[in-house]
């Protein structure tokens, strides 16, 4: 799986990339994952295609200190809920995006959202919002 607004060369590229150091790091186990920028790639012997699976779940979040804490969780809420509504509707499930932060400076906040594209559009919708409400 690519990101959504990777290039086809660079997805492929990172796909190799991805495919060739799952081979060092994990020549015989049955299953495995690798996230990259990118992309992400994973195979297993049990059928995951088509379910819901947050075993290798991952969060990226910002390390910065806010000055208001409270407002900017609301608002990273908020972006990450408008992006739901636009990804799970799309082909490719995802969606990226910013929103203003207004408070002692002038930022922007930004998000994306993203399912693999085995899932339906309604079960993208559920794993998302389950995630935003953890």
């Amino acid at each position: 799986l690519c990101r959504g607004d990777v290039s086809s060369t660079n997805c492929k590229s990172c796909v190799v990339d991805a495919s060739e150091e799952l081979g060092k790091l994990c020549p015989y186990d049955k299953e495995a994952i690798i996230w990259y920028d990118n992309c992400l790639l994973k195979y297993s012997y049990n059928d995951f295609l088509g379910k819901i699976d947050n075993t290798y779940k991952f969060y990226m979040w910002n390390v910065r200190v806010v000055s208001k804490p409270e407002s900017f969780n609301a608002k990273t809420k908020e972006l990450l809920g408008s992006l739901v509504e636009k990804a799970y509707k799309k082909q490719n499930l995802y969606a990226n995006g910013e929103m203003e932060l207004i408070g002692d400076q002038y930022e922007k906040l930004y998000g994306l959202v993203q399912c693999t594209r085995d899932l339906s559009s309604e079960d993208c919708k559920q794993c998302l919002e389950g995630i935003i409400t953890e």
